[in-house]
């Protein structure tokens, strides 16, 4: 009896352990096909389609917007990416970047240089990358999306882009040059002087700054005050300003003892520039006013006290006019063959006239007498 019992107990045993493997079978080929089981769809191959979606969320100011591209965004913005990884892919690398120029055309610097990036890497599903800034001095963003293919060699895709057109980026200079005074007149006898001024206008430092003005001849000019960039070699002023940085000026003033009879018009014209800025020029202009002479007066006017009476000009008529204000009349004179003008009162005049005609009747008679 002990070995019949013992007999059946290790075919259940057995029985047992073979059911329990099967189990343990049935339950490993299930996980198996969970582990396998698709969970949403295989990774793109093409590095561009890992990225299914994307947007840009841009702060500019007190304003938020939401755009869709990097040209729609300007120097100075706040630009947050968002984006979607296609499902099935995992570790895809996305990246962010906006670039600006470094130095100016007088240097010999390298023309661009990364400003700001974002970067991560990223599963399936939605995300976002930054803020960063477009920077003031604008020349490139772009987004890119990275990954590893199965030949262990990076891929790179340029996603979105946008360039400013030119390389803002890149400081120059920009002279301009003023002469004052320009118009107006002074009293000649007084000092006369100019004042030039230099102003660089660009956003880059100006670089050999130079100033030549042809002073005009005649008149012995000085530095006032004197510069000591400045000097005047055989009335020519030049000046060798060096570097003159953004918004700053130079001025210098030029002046000239002037005689009394130096009267008309002084005009002078300046000139500037740099070796990284164009040359540039202006004119100021200045008119010498004279008094007019007074006439000496002859010794029976100082003696009468009078002051000098300017010569009479023109015809009687016109004299005659000048003087009272009304037209003298003219009296024919038959006798003479001319016409008489003057401002006689009329009986005057009458009394001439007849003794003019007794005179020439008497000569008449006595010529008459003689030749009887």
């Amino acid at each position: 009896m002990t070995r019949l019992a013992a007999s059946r107990l290790s075919r259940q045993s057995v029985a047992l352990l073979a059911i329990i493997g099967l189990l343990l079978a049935l339950l490993g080929t299930m996980s198996t096909a969970r582990a396998t089981e698709p969970t949403g769809g295989d990774c793109p191959d093409a590095v561009q389609d890992r990225v299914t979606s994307f947007w840009y969320t841009v702060t500019r100011g007190a304003d938020t917007l939401t755009v869709s591209s990097l040209d729609e965004v300007q120097q100075g913005d706040w630009v947050e990416l968002h984006f979607v990884i296609a499902d099935g892919c995992s570790g895809v690398d996305v990246r962010i970047n906006s670039y600006q120029a470094s130095g100016n055309t007088h240097e010999t610097s390298n023309p661009q240089k990364l400003f700001d990036k974002a970067m991560g890497t990223f599963d399936a599903g939605t995300h976002a990358l930054g803020p960063i800034q477009i920077p003031e001095c604008f020349f490139q963003a772009d987004v890119v999306v990275m990954a590893i293919n199965g030949n262990q060699q990076q891929e790179r895709f340029l996603l979105d882009a946008t360039l400013s057109g030119e390389n803002s980026c890149v400081e120059s200079a920009a002279l301009s040059i003023s002469k004052g005074p320009d118009g107006g007149s002074m009293a000649a006898g007084g000092v006369l002087q100019f004042t030039i001024t230099v102003r660089n206008d660009g956003d880059g430092v100006a670089h050999g700054v130079m100033i030549e003005d042809p002073l005009p001849s005649g008149f012995t000019w000085t530095e006032s005050p004197d510069k000591a960039q400045c000097s005047i070699s055989a009335d020519v002023l030049s000046c060798s300003i060096g570097d003159l940085n953004a918004g700053a000026s130079f001025s210098v003033r030029v002046s000239t003892p002037t005689d009394a009879e130096d009267c008309g018009l002084v005009e002078n014209t300046a000139s500037t520039w740099a070796e990284d800025a164009d040359e540039v020029s202006n004119r100021g202009t200045v008119t010498l006013t004279c008094e007019e002479a007074t006439p000496t007066p002859t010794p029976e006017q100082e003696q009468q006290g009078g002051t000098p009476t300017p010569t009479p000009t023109g015809t009687p008529e016109q004299q005659a006019e000048a003087g009272s204000g009304t037209p003298a009349a003219s009296l024919p004179n038959s006798a003479l063959g001319v016409t008489t003008t003057s401002a006689l009162p009329t009986v005057l005049l009458g009394v001439i006239l007849l003794m003019s005609l007794g005179t020439l009747a008497w000569v008449n008679v006595r010529a008459s007498g003689r030749r009887r």
